[in-house]
Formats: C-alpha cells, sequence, structure tokens
C-alpha cells in the first residue's frame, strides 16, 4: 500500500528558511526568532523512513523508532499513574 501526504509543511518550511537565508549578513540573523518545532505526525515518521539514507544522526531516527507526539503524550500518561512502590 503506498501512502501519499500533503506537503504543505514542507512549502511553508521552505518559506521560513528563504526568508532567513535572504538575510544580508549575520549581523541580522541576531534575534531572529527560530521556526517552531512542527509536532511528530505518522507523516514525519515515514518521511524519515523513506530518506533514512540521506541523513546521519541517531540511529533510532533512521531506523523508524520515532514516538509521534500522540504515542509519547499516551505512554507519558500511563506512566505518570503509575504507583511509586
Amino acid at each position: 500500500m503506498r501512502r501519499t501526504f500533503r506537503r504543505s509543511h514542507i512549502r511553508r518550511e521552505k518559506t521560513e528558511m528563504q526568508e532567513i537565508i535572504s538575510k544580508e549578513s549575520w549581523i541580522d540573523l541576531i534575534g531572529v526568532d527560530i521556526p517552531s518545532q512542527r509536532p511528530v505526525t505518522e507523516e514525519t515518521v515515514w518521511c524519515t523512513l523513506k530518506n533514512a539514507s540521506r541523513f546521519r544522526g541517531s540511529v533510532r531516527a533512521s531506523t523508524g523508532r520515532i514516538w509521534t507526539d500522540h504515542d509519547y503524550e499516551a505512554r507519558r500518561k500511563r506512566v505518570l499513574r503509575m504507583r511509586l512502590p
């Protein structure tokens, strides 16, 4: 089964990065807000697996052992409910 995803977030990130890169010098970059991190979704995990050979970094990321925000929050709530001995 082939997955298809919207690519609007990629266009938005490119626009934000082009705006940052278009600054005249590094002095213009001081004080510029860094774009906020997008939520980790199934789409993010799928794209990471698809392009795993293109980047270096965590082995967990390149092998797809990434938690989506939904999975992380579910586990976090479960762990916080556990009673301590």
